[in-house]
């Protein structure tokens, strides 16, 4: 299963599950995608969900409340300046969370990814909580720009819920890691490119290996963002305005660390 976390923007699909989806899918592995923003923003309501999508690392901060339970009370203080009634739609949101936590049938994955990119950090570890919680046996792996170099190493020593990360593009280290899976490969973690994970003490990067061309990759599929468009109870009746978005490239010439 690959999701996309709160707070994406819920006019968008992820262009990032939508690549991963299809892509994996071609190499033969039984993958779903997930668009738990979508369905966050229909159980807050969408305009609560793109009051608090609209400012830069304010969703960050509730989701965060969420999960450093000491921190609650300090970081909604601080919210209040933003969003009036921080308190209540931080329950909101707990409760939307919950739900859409508890509908999912978890046990029939193996591994879950999260897609981490902007403002999708905080809520992607506070389900991988839960899930390392309820079910200890699915292996739980971070990819996105929020996870690369330095960032996923450190999000590894701070956080035992995720058991790896990928450094950089996903298509080839998840059809890498779901092959070792699915052979029970010895050391499986030796054998994925960019991947970053855990050996003893020490947290190890494995070398990436990126698609030289975006030509051969299939469309993605955005299947489950427009199903729960048509076929959502709180979504049917409301006019979202849905923007599909195009990757023609890859790559940045810069290497700031927190990208």
């Amino acid at each position: 299963l690959i999701v996309s976390m709160p707070w994406a923007e819920f006019q968008f699909p992820s262009i990032q599950a939508g690549c991963l989806v299809s892509y994996v899918r071609s190499k033969g592995f039984d993958v779903e995608g997930r668009h738990f923003h979508l369905e966050t923003a229909a159980l807050l309501g969408l305009q609560e969900y793109d009051e608090v999508a609209s400012y830069d690392y304010i969703g960050e901060l509730f989701a965060a409340a969420l999960l450093f339970s000491q921190r609650k009370k300090k970081i909604l203080k601080y919210l209040q300046k933003y969003i009036p009634n921080s308190g209540k739609l931080a329950d909101n949101l707990l409760r939307a969370l919950q739900r859409i936590y508890r509908q999912t049938d978890w046990e029939k994955y193996d591994l879950v990814g999260f897609t981490v990119n902007y403002d999708q950090l905080f809520s992607s570890l506070l389900f991988a909580l839960w899930l390392k919680r309820d079910h200890p046996e699915i292996k739980i792996v971070f990819g996105g720009t929020c996870v690369r170099n330095e960032l996923g190493t450190a999000l590894l020593r701070c956080f035992p819920q995720v058991d790896w990360c990928v450094d950089g593009e996903g298509e080839i280290a998840l059809t890498e890691l779901l092959t070792g899976l699915a052979e029970n490969t010895i050391d499986v973690e030796d054998h994925v490119s960019g991947l970053i994970y855990r050996e003893g003490e020490n947290i190890k990067r494995n070398q990436r290996r990126q698609l030289s061309k975006l030509d051969p990759l299939p469309d993605p599929d955005f299947d489950h963002y427009f199903n729960l468009l048509s076929g959502h109870h709180l979504l049917v009746d409301r006019e979202v305005f849905s923007i599909i978005p195009l990757e023609c490239s890859r790559g940045c010439p810069h290497h700031c660390t927190f990208c």
